[in-house]
């Protein structure tokens, strides 16, 4: 079984939808703090679909106010986990008659809007007030009658409704009892929070795997199925699972190499033909997440070139490999993928000004060692430089090649022709994206 730890980002968060019962906002404040605090404390098994293996995650989480507004969004136009994954409704009455008259029915209501909205994710939380006394059998005995109607008046039909309904107790009160309830609520949480996110999960998988088999569509996008399943690989390496990550990259990797492929049998679509259009400047592959996360940004406009898709793309899957402690592979797949690119290049006709190619590969090759010579163990550079002595022979034979151009290589001379050349590659090259 492995166990994970996530990686949170802007983009993707687990969030536990709060609904707002309660009239004084700064307990419900001070629960609420509580509760992110302490969900990520403890891992949960995660069952996967598909008969998957089953992975230990640790969930972060979000409490947002109820809104009805988000119930009329469509996960497919959104980002994954950009809707709650989880409902949750509080109230803090221990008298069944009170229950009855002031919140029975809005409870009720509240339940039959997610319904309508087909949202299966939702807990009913009775609190346990925090002027509760200790010892108070009485107040106990009524919570739990409260309770036990609470689950009798959910809907006919509903699946484990014993599940639907948790008590939370304030851990801060510092007796057994309350901790005792606080530490199942959390449990309870954390099981209904990873239930929630599997299905979430399941349901983006399917709507990708409908979209994939749309490629040969006229109307079909790369960049547009790009992010959709981005998405997918964003949400594992927020969980931690940086393994099932990679796999989406990889997998849009390979769908990719095989419309360049096609491209010499069938028409080339509009969107790959933009791909070498755009092509005008030849940055080299630069694996800082501030600079990477702007080609993401041409990516989803449609804007990019071959070279800023291939740089982007490599950049996320060398990322994923570093996460998981694996510079070697880093190595092993760099030269591969240069000399994909360039034939690539020359697959698609894309029109680079001489020396342009070479440029790329040396900046690009030069990244990459640098990079994982960082991460790699001087105990094991032997084993290490048997991934690594190809990359730089290409480099080499890439500098040799500008090398002739500029006419700076022995017994050649260094004209105003050579120093225009030289100029129009550095323009392309931009900027040093580290300075």
């Amino acid at each position: 079984m492995d166990v994970t730890k996530p990686k949170i980002t802007e983009k993707t968060q687990n969030i536990i939808k709060f609904y707002n019962f309660e009239k004084d906002v700064c307990i419900l404040e001070a629960i609420k703090e509580s509760i992110v605090r302490d969900i990520p404390q403890e891992g949960i098994e995660w069952h996967r679909s598909y008969g998957r293996t089953t992975k230990t995650v640790f969930l972060e989480a979000s409490i947002i106010p109820f809104v009805d507004d988000c119930l009329n969004e469509s996960p497919e136009k959104c980002q994954l986990f950009s809707e709650p994954l989880l409902h949750t409704f509080w109230m803090d009455c221990c008298d069944v008659d009170v229950y009855k008259t002031s919140i029975r029915d809005e409870m009720l209501a509240w339940i039959n809007k997610l319904q309508k909205h087909s949202v299966n994710d939702w807990v009913v939380v009775v609190m346990e007030s925090s002027d509760s006394k200790k010892g108070n059998k009485t107040k106990l005995l009524s919570r739990t009658s409260v309770v036990d109607k609470v689950k009798a008046d959910f809907p006919q039909g509903l699946k484990n409704p014993a599940e639907r309904c948790v008590i939370f107790s304030d851990a801060t009160k510092n007796d057994a009892k309350s901790n005792e309830l606080y530490q199942q609520f959390l449990q309870k949480i954390r099981a209904l929070l990873s239930n929630a996110c599997s299905r979430q999960l399941t349901k983006y998988e399917d709507h990708i795997r409908m979209q994939r088999e749309n490629r040969n569509s006229s109307s079909w996008n790369f960049f547009d199925f790009f992010i959709l399943q981005e998405e997918l690989a964003l949400a594992f390496e927020m969980l931690g699972l940086f393994d099932e990550a990679l796999v989406q990259y990889d997998e849009l990797d390979a769908l990719f190499s095989q419309f360049v492929i096609n491209s010499n049998l069938d028409e080339v679509p509009l969107w790959l033909r933009s791909l070498g259009d755009n092509c005008n400047v030849w940055h080299g592959l630069c694996l800082s997440k501030n600079v990477y996360i702007d080609l993401r940004g041409r990516i989803k406009n449609s804007e990019s070139s071959l070279l800023d898709l291939r740089n982007y793309l490599f950049a996320r899957q060398c990322d994923l490999l570093l996460l998981q402690n694996k510079p070697w592979e880093v190595a092993t797949r760099s030269l591969p993928f240069l000399q994909n690119c360039v034939n690539e290049l020359c697959t698609l006709e894309v029109c680079l000004v001489e020396g342009a190619v070479a440029c790329w590969v040396f900046l690009s090759a030069l990244e990459i060692l640098q990079k994982c010579e960082r991460y790699s163990d001087s105990s094991q550079m032997e084993t290490y430089s048997r991934f690594t002595v190809g990359l730089w022979a290409y480099a080499r034979k890439k500098l040799e090649e500008l090398g002739h151009l500029a006419g700076l290589m022995p017994n050649m001379t260094h004209t105003s022709d050579c120093i225009i050349k030289v100029v129009a590659l550095i323009a392309g090259m931009g900027q040093d994206p580290h300075s």
